[in-house]
């Protein structure tokens, strides 16, 4: 659909994958990091944050709550959102509270 020919697909198939597996991994970790970080810091979602998103969702999506909140629950995608929720609130947490310092770049030994 973007104008890349199937046979270009298939010759960069490998790599394609290959960066794919490297975003996923990358992706895992970084969900862990802000995990064990929301966990020490007693970050938590609110019900209340959970509703407030999905009736969002909702309105975005041209539905009602309630049926999204029963389509999350039947997929786990209410789990995920609420993972998704922790983790902006965890960003948020850590931009707030983040030290910035202008640091004089080392000098390379020739």
């Amino acid at each position: 659909m973007r104008g890349v020919s199937e046979d270009d697909l298939k010759g960069k198939k490998e790599e394609i994958f290959k960066f794919a597996n490297e975003s996923a991994k990358d992706h895992v970790k970084a969900q862990f990091v802000l995990t064990r970080i929301a966990e020490k810091e007693g970050i938590k979602v609110e019900p209340a944050e959970l509703e407030a998103r999905i009736a969002e969702l909702a309105e975005n999506s041209k539905s009602t709550p309630e049926k999204l909140r029963e389509e999350l629950e039947s997929g786990g995608g209410a789990d995920m959102l609420e993972e998704q929720i922790l983790v902006s609130k965890t960003l948020d947490f850590l931009l707030a509270n983040a030290k910035f310092a202008e640091v004089e770049p080392e000098k390379t030994k020739k």
